[in-house]
């Protein structure tokens, strides 16, 4: 259209991985939202001006910056305060090898004292099925959860494929995240940058890799600076930010 010089609105690009994904340089926005300035030199390096790149972050439901205590989050959800949990999801399909992750897991924390799982299988109707004829009395099986903001914050940690947003949501929440199986492609882009800023823990599925992340999170100093570093690097009012550029935007017009 602005080929065609057609007379059009100013736009705006909203990047929601830690990449600079496959065609958008070949957009012509008037600005770029991407998720961190650590991000600059690869969109740069992919094609996109450095002056229309506004490291704002990826916004996130204003449900997820509520602050609440755990017990209160607890009390909602009908949780029990003094226990552990362990929050497992594989987006909304319930996809990321969650099936193999599952079964590793219940086993390996039998050895933490007062712990549960909670296990978000998405609308995959039929490992929800699976999962329930086999339940453990340690293992809280649900299919979609209306609350994830309530339960990221009950949680002690969150295993979970790198989806960009659901990592936002979790690091804005300050939970400690183990990325595991990847869809190759974006999200493993996702989980080396958290990892590799230490924000998270990226591991395989094989048993040894997974119970060693479970061992170093058990450390409340490893969890606490994995928190502190998400809080430092993840701009919990992108959303605000965001909505202040267009306003900003509008008025130049």
């Amino acid at each position: 259209m602005k080929q065609q010089v057609f007379q059009i609105p100013k736009t705006i690009f909203v990047a929601t991985d830690y990449v600079c994904i496959p065609f958008t340089e070949e957009t012509d926005c008037d600005a770029y939202v991407i998720p961190s300035d650590k991000l600059n030199e690869a969109f740069i390096n992919c094609g996109l001006p450095g002056e229309k790149l506004f490291p704002l972050g990826i916004p996130v439901r204003r449900c997820f910056l509520q602050k609440e205590t755990r017990q209160e989050v607890c009390m909602r959800l009908g949780l029990a305060p003094d226990k552990r949990y362990i929050l497992v999801a594989g987006g909304s399909m319930g996809g990321g090898g969650i099936k193999k992750v599952i079964q590793m897991l219940a086993d390996e924390i039998i050895r933490y004292k007062n712990t549960e799982l909670i296990v978000l299988c998405g609308s995959n109707q039929q490992m929800y099925n699976e999962l329930n004829e086999t339940a453990l009395s340690h293992v809280k099986v649900m299919g979609f959860a209306s609350d994830m903001a309530g339960y990221l914050k009950a949680a002690d940690l969150f295993i979970t494929k790198p989806g960009g947003l659901s990592s936002t949501e979790a690091a804005v929440c300050g939970t400690p995240i183990i990325h595991i199986a990847p869809i190759l492609g974006c999200e493993t882009y996702n989980a080396r940058f958290f990892s590799d800023h230490g924000m998270s823990a990226f591991c395989h599925t094989a048993r040894r890799e997974l119970g060693g992340a479970l061992e170093r999170l058990n450390n409340e100093a490893a969890r606490g600076e994995m928190v502190r570093t998400q809080k430092r690097l993840i701009p919990p009012d992108a959303s605000a930010q965001i909505i202040a550029l267009a306003e900003r935007m509008a008025v130049s017009c």
